[in-house]
């Protein structure tokens, strides 16, 4: 035990009577207990194994999902998200920590002018049968629901799509549809006011992202249409040390990464797609926002 009260994990009160500590309790929660687990049971054995992963690509970047320092760790040919679904309980232990994390960090709703620069232009007799916003890749809707309580007389559709379906009909108790879609298909919706991606493109290299946003940008109406990526936005120079181990993380777990202004611009310019701009949380930590539209015709040889 010596070796955990000096590390303030448990306090002495007697010779060989020990008592929990602030540390101790906080991890208790069940949202911190999910986070150490994860971190332990993956994100320790998928950095250890980088420096050799590394060495053999000749300290290149991964640019495929099933070609990382994590199958290098875990002996497999699966992806991360694959392996997780064959292993319910990191699976769940990975999904409390995500949503505690989501919970935590300022959603962007509460300040980005949602109103003024997205529902205001929203018009009714678009031809996505008045779509306003489709949560894309949403997973179980957090940041749909989060929406709906933000603005709950917003006009049109909300439309949650993911791989998978929610489990229940929770959706249609909350005022919005759920749809299953892969977002490397295309997308069926046409014409909608909004194509919101939260944390997705942090998870692929850019040659997955071209697929994503060319999928979306043959859906969209050029001057109407506006695709949203909520997402961390790195500085140039500077950057926050959690932003800069995230990063990493990302890249050996699933050769994503976090992007810059000038990554965000090329990226999307390539997919006949435009940065109208970009905004930045309070404070300047958490996920920003890349408000995009489509080129028009005569702007996509320019």
């Amino acid at each position: 035990m010596r070796i955990l009260t000096a590390g303030g994990y448990a306090a002495e009160a007697t010779s060989e009577r020990y008592l929990p500590t602030p540390i101790t309790t906080a991890m208790t929660v069940p949202s911190v207990e999910a986070s150490i687990k994860h971190r332990y049971d993956f994100g320790l054995p998928t950095l250890a194994a980088g420096p050799d992963y590394y060495k053999r690509a000749h300290f290149r970047s991964p640019t495929e999902y099933t070609d990382t320092p994590f199958q290098r760790a875990f002996n497999t040919d699966l992806g991360f998200y694959e392996y997780l679904s064959q292993h319910p309980d990191a699976a769940n232990n990975f999904h409390t920590y995500l949503s505690a994390l989501q919970k935590r960090s300022p959603q962007w709703v509460d300040w980005f002018p949602v109103q003024e620069r997205l529902i205001d232009g929203f018009k009714p007799d678009q031809q996505g049968k008045n779509v306003l916003l489709i949560d894309i890749g949403g997973g179980e809707g957090h940041y749909i629901k989060t929406f709906l309580k933000k603005f709950p007389h917003a006009p049109g559709r909300l439309v949650l799509q993911d791989i998978h379906q929610p489990k229940d009909t929770e959706e249609l108790r909350m005022g919005f549809e759920s749809m299953k879609h892969n977002f490397f298909d295309s997308q069926p919706i046409r014409g909608a006011r909004i194509y919101y991606f939260h944390f997705v493109f942090t998870d692929w290299a850019d040659s997955h992202c071209q697929r994503i946003l060319g999928k979306t940008a043959a859906a969209m109406t050029p001057g109407y249409s506006k695709l949203i990526i909520n997402d961390v936005i790195l500085p140039d120079t500077g950057c926050h040390w959690q932003h800069a181990a995230l990063d990493i993380i990302m890249m050996s777990t699933l050769s994503g990464f976090y992007r810059t202004k000038e990554d965000f611009e090329r990226l999307v310019d390539e997919c006949g797609l435009s940065v109208e701009k970009f905004w930045y949380p309070p404070g300047g930590m958490g996920d920003g926002v890349v408000e995009i539209m489509k080129k028009a015709e005569d702007q996509l040889d320019g």
